[in-house]
């Protein structure tokens, strides 16, 4: 037909088995000009209705972003259950639209004698790959400490006053640590 096909090497593929939330989340990244292809082949809707849908975008009635809304609720719907849908779309909300934390997040044990520096933290956790770029990360206010942006490079966390640490590198990296 002369587009892309779907698929992983483009980045642009749904997969069938994959977790509600990721369904959900690569339904709302794809363009709002390709929404109307998934619409057509991933929907039961008919050539009309989505024509109509379409229409009813391009005067404004409806936005785009509740149209693709709809087309990923219906997508988690068809693969996985209705409240499935509506659990991938309070998720999506909160984490993309309101920035706060997931729902579910990785918990860590770390064990420290003492005081650790966050640059230390980071490369520990895996939450970056060097200590030279933990200090980018940091420096550039890219690191939150329990929701606080930190700037300062030489911050440490002290279990002693608190045994639990919510860490988020980016929009999208968050860790519990749990201290020992």
């Amino acid at each position: 037909d002369g587009v892309n096909k779907m698929s992983k090497s483009y980045g642009n593929y749904i997969g069938i088995n994959e977790a509600p939330d990721d369904i959900y989340g690569k339904a709302m990244s794809v363009s709002d000009e390709m929404m109307w292809r998934y619409y057509t082949l991933l929907t039961d809707l008919t050539n009309t209705e989505v024509a109509d849908l379409k229409s009813e975008v391009e005067s404004g009635k409806k936005h785009p972003r509740d149209v693709k809304s709809e087309l990923a609720k219906r997508l988690v719907a068809d693969f996985h259950s209705q409240s499935a849908a509506t659990q991938a779309e309070a998720e999506f909300t909160r984490r993309f639209r309101e920035h706060q934390a997931p729902t579910e997040i990785e918990t860590r044990h770390i064990r420290t004698d003492g005081a650790i520096k966050l640059i230390d933290l980071l490369v520990q956790t895996d939450l970056s790959p060097s200590k030279a770029e933990a200090r980018r990360l940091i420096s550039q206010g890219g690191v939150k400490c329990n929701g606080e942006r930190i700037s300062d490079i030489g911050f440490q966390i002290n279990p002693a006053e608190s045994s639990e640490t919510t860490l988020q590198v980016g929009k999208l990296k968050f860790l519990k640590v749990l201290f020992r």
